[in-house]
């Protein structure tokens, strides 16, 4: 049976006043975002316990709104939410211990308070205030029964634990919805780095597609006007037209070659890891507003699995690009060291980066890949220096040789 007869009021009753931080309470049970929540088993499971260990066949958890009082766990009855001014948890949120009403019928707050004078007919009630870590009471853990009695002092200390366990389970749903949604910004960002680097590879297949067309239909047709020329030319000229044509040729199968490491690297073949740095460099440097110093050691000896290496190419590549927006900086220098693993220092003479361009590097799908070889990539905020450092652990390595930079630009 529905008890709708709560929601009716009466002039005789004595509604409990506001405490003095109302305000302030209202603010920080909002933030909890509880309020008309579906159940839970977490708090069903509470209320049940009180019941059972206190021997009352009502009891509640209920949260104190600004006008009603509404139930987040209840056993006993069938509605979730009563006006403020009929509660008697309204009432234990102005103290800081349990409040107690053995006898309602001859308390004169709630002799008649339709929850006494009618169909309920309670009769006893306690209530024990749940208080936020802030101390404000948003609520109350509460039992009533529909006969007089006491509360021991074993009851009592039962009733203010089931209390502080209601604001662990608030503070604990409170920490998990925080938790879901940085987890869901992360899983959007990731997103968001995926779409990036999805574009990211489809224009770099129409610059591809780009310099097939270009670069290699005009070295191809250059090499077949130089062995054309020779058909013309008599035996002893025809050589030196050949020797342009295979040099084109050979230009054109190093291009291809260079070209296939960005769309299909083999994971197992071993390449010269400084040639491929410096290889790259050199091909992005004439890209770049700016002049790139890199100093390479001779790490000769160095062998990498290429898919490592071209993660490491295009993150340095990626970074070089963004850098080439700023109008500030004339200078880079790259320089790469081998300790246990491959270091490259990535350093400009521009001013100080910004937050929002740190934080597009740091989060783009490359560095993920960085990352998933142990490798690290870090912006450090050290006075007097704005760098880029890279790490990526080698299967092999040997002391460097330092050499001189190589200026490009």
């Amino acid at each position: 049976m529905k008890h709708t007869f709560l929601l009716q009021t009466t002039t005789f009753m004595l509604p409990a006043p506001l405490p003095f931080n109302e305000l302030q309470r209202l603010q920080d049970l909002y933030a909890y975002d509880i309020l008309d929540t579906h159940a839970e088993t977490d708090f069903d499971e509470l209320v049940e316990l009180a019941s059972h260990i206190l021997g009352c066949p009502i009891s509640l958890v209920t949260l104190i709104d600004k006008d009603r009082q509404w139930f987040k766990a209840k056993r006993g009855i069938d509605f979730s939410s009563t006006k403020r001014e009929l509660s008697f948890c309204a009432h234990t949120i102005l103290q800081n211990d349990v409040m107690v009403v053995e006898d309602a019928e001859k308390d004169e707050r709630f002799s008649d308070n339709p929850c006494v004078a009618g169909e309920l007919h309670i009769r006893f009630y306690a209530g024990a205030p749940i208080i936020s870590p802030a101390g404000h009471k948003l609520g109350t853990l509460c039992i009533a029964d529909r006969n007089p009695r006491s509360l021991s002092a074993d009851e009592h200390r039962y009733l203010v634990l089931l209390s502080s366990q209601v604001t662990k389970l608030l503070e604990i749903r409170k920490r998990n919805i925080v938790i879901r949604e940085r987890a869901a910004e992360i899983i959007k960002l990731k997103s968001d780095a995926i779409n990036r680097y999805i574009g990211d590879i489809e224009h770099e297949k129409k610059v591809i597609a780009r310099d097939l067309h270009e670069q290699f239909a005009q070295e191809i047709a250059s090499s077949l006007m130089y062995l054309k020329m020779a058909e013309k030319e008599k035996p002893e000229k025809q050589l030196s037209y050949i020797l342009s044509a295979k040099e084109q040729l050979n230009n054109t199968l190093h291009n291809i070659r260079n070209l296939s490491y960005k769309i299909s690297p083999l994971a197992n073949q071993l390449l010269d890891t400084g040639e491929m740095v410096s290889e790259y460099v050199k091909s992005v440097a004439a890209t770049c507003s700016f002049k790139i110093i890199l100093n390479l050691p001779d790490i000769s000896n160095i062998r990498a699995d290429r898919e490592r290496l071209l993660i490491l190419i295009r993150t340095i590549e990626l970074w070089l690009k963004m850098l080439n927006y700023r109008k500030d900086i004339t200078e880079v220098q790259i320089t790469v060291k081998i300790k246990s693993q491959l270091l490259i220092e990535i350093e400009h003479n521009g001013i100080a980066i910004d937050e929002s361009l740190k934080n597009e590097m740091l989060q783009h799908i490359l560095c993920d890949k960085i990352y998933s070889y142990n490798g690290s990539v870090n912006i450090p905020l050290e006075q007097g220096k704005n760098m880029l450092l890279i790490t990526l652990p080698l299967p092999e390595y040997i002391n460097e040789k330092p050499a001189p930079g190589i200026l490009y630009n």
